[in-house]
C-alpha cells in the first residue's frame, strides 16, 4: 500500500514538474514577444550560416562546460531583432526531446524566435 502511494506520488510530481517547466517556458516567451516589441535593437550583428536548423553549442560557465542546442528560424537577419525563447527541459530530459516535445523549432509552431535547449545537469541544490 506505502509502495503505491509513494508510486502514484512521484509520478504525479514528475507530471507537475513537466507542466511547471512547460508553463515557466510560456511565460518567458510572453514576456519575450513583450520586451521584443518596445526595443529597438538593430540585431546582434553576427552572421550565422545555420537559419532554420539546430546546431550544438558550448560554453564555459564558473569553471564548467555548459552546453546547449540552439534554433534559429528559417528568415533569421543578422541585422533583424528576434525573441529568445529558453527552453528548459525537465529532470532526466535532454535538450534533442525538448526539442521534439515542444515543436518550438517547428515552423508552423514558431516562425520568428531564436530557441535555446540548455542541457541540464544533475546537481541538486
Amino acid at each position: 500500500m506505502l509502495i503505491s502511494f509513494i508510486t502514484s506520488f512521484l509520478t504525479i510530481m514528475f507530471h507537475l514538474t513537466r507542466i511547471f517547466a512547460f508553463t515557466l517556458v510560456v511565460l518567458q516567451v510572453t514576456c519575450a514577444n513583450t520586451i521584443a516589441r518596445h526595443d529597438h535593437s538593430p540585431g546582434c550583428g553576427n552572421i550565422h550560416n545555420f537559419a532554420g536548423l539546430t546546431k550544438n553549442f558550448t560554453i564555459k560557465s564558473g569553471g564548467r562546460s555548459r552546453n546547449y542546442s540552439l534554433h534559429l528560424p528559417s528568415d533569421y537577419k543578422h541585422f533583424k531583432p528576434a525573441s529568445l525563447i529558453l527552453a528548459y527541459h525537465g529532470a532526466g530530459d535532454d535538450p534533442a526531446k525538448m526539442e521534439r516535445v515542444t515543436r518550438f523549432s517547428d515552423k508552423s509552431v514558431n516562425r520568428d524566435m531564436i530557441v535555446a535547449y540548455p542541457l541540464g545537469d544533475n546537481v541538486r541544490v
